[in-house]
């Protein structure tokens, strides 16, 4: 025979102290030696217990399942719920992979920065029409001058190799920016 306070019994159990207070009023506890007897206890409270006490908890277990599947909560929608946010987690996955693929990229300098990329061809562009536009002022004079067609065409090739090169620099400055 275990004999333990009012307080201890409530803990051996798990319930609250107002409900052992309860469980004595009642004459479910046998009290010995000021204190309760546990297994005599125990043996009254499982002879006291409703019988039907477990279909009531089945019932409203029931009712809350229904009340669920009214909701639009039941097992098939559970499952397509969680269907959607595994989806949603490979989609975020997915993303964060190519941000770190186009990170890497662009620190290896296999990818640009578009921005500056159409920095550079805007200078590019900006180079050859400034040299275009002054070609007619620097070649007249020296063409007029000239009788041979072949020098002529050279003066022409020279002009158009040197836009050409100042053209290759522009873009060189973009590749030479990524590499420092």
């Amino acid at each position: 025979m275990t004999i333990m306070s009012q307080a201890q019994f409530a803990k051996h159990l798990g319930v609250s102290p107002s409900y052992i207070t309860e469980l004595k009023n009642k004459g479910a506890l046998v009290m010995a030696e000021g204190g309760v007897d546990v297994e005599a206890s125990q043996e009254r409270i499982a002879q006291l217990k409703d019988p039907d006490k477990q279909g009531v908890a089945d019932r409203h277990q029931s009712n809350r399942d229904k009340k669920q599947n009214q909701d639009g909560l039941g097992q098939g929608e559970s499952e397509q719920a969680a269907k959607v946010i595994q989806q949603s987690r490979a989609v975020k996955e997915k993303y964060r992979a190519m941000s770190a693929k186009r990170d890497y990229e662009l620190s290896v300098g296999q990818l640009l920065v578009a921005d500056e990329v159409a920095y550079v061809i805007g200078n590019a562009a900006a180079v050859v029409r400034m040299r275009l536009e002054s070609l007619p002022d620097v070649l007249a004079a020296q063409c007029a001058a000239e009788t041979d067609e072949q020098k002529i065409r050279a003066l022409f090739y020279d002009q158009i190799e040197n836009l050409l090169t100042e053209m290759s620099n522009e873009f060189n400055k973009l590749s030479k920016h990524e590499s420092a």
